[in-house]
């Protein structure tokens, strides 16, 4: 299979591989195609999606229990058609973007290395709302550790036996940094 390495000033230099050969033009365009693509919209949160997101799970997993009866027995075909219709009913920008994520799944079936690279990338995106400024979280520097370790791994693939464990966002803001009011008593007051 043919190889390119193409320079774009100011971005790096490209590898683009071919099934047939390239004129000098034509691997230019394929890199200028890869650089200037639009970034893809992203959904954003949506409390509906997010709904329909965790009625697909609670579906999924009262599927597989059921499964134990009998692959594809009645109630097991409710519950796939209950995760169809979730999935239907969220924001078109939503379904774009489950769409993206399988696209990239399965571009990279097959090349151990390309897996973990898509999982890495995956697990950042999922954990964007982590390390956003309005985002309270008490833990928030786990979130940047982990952050960190898979970064490197998504731009240094290594065979993995394990992948490093996501934390759990603990919710609120610390009660030690809540100032609450101090009540003194007033010794200046006249008394009668």
């Amino acid at each position: 299979m043919p190889q390119y390495d193409i320079a774009v000033p100011g971005k790096g230099t490209f590898r683009v591989n071919s099934p047939t050969p390239l004129t000098d033009e034509q691997a230019w365009q394929a890199v200028q195609n890869q650089v200037n693509a639009p970034e893809p919209k992203s959904a954003g949160f949506s409390l509906k999606d997010l709904a329909l997101s965790f009625g697909q799970g609670v579906g999924g997993g009262t599927q597989a229990l059921t499964d134990i009866a009998g692959a594809g027995n009645v109630v097991s075909k409710g519950l796939t058609g209950l995760q169809q219709s979730a999935g239907e009913a969220m924001t078109p920008e939503r379904q774009a973007e489950i769409m993206r994520r399988q696209e990239i799944k399965k571009q990279a079936e097959g090349n151990t290395l390309e897996e973990v690279k898509a999982y890495a990338k995956q697990q950042l995106e999922k954990t964007d709302y982590a390390v956003l400024p309005d985002v309270s979280i008490q833990n928030k520097t786990d979130f940047i550790f982990y952050r960190n370790l898979v970064r490197s791994i998504y731009f240094n693939p290594v065979m993995l036996t394990c992948f490093p464990q996501e934390p759990l966002p603990i919710w609120g803001v610390p009660v030690s940094s809540i100032e609450t009011p101090t009540v003194q008593p007033k010794t200046d007051i006249p008394t009668e």
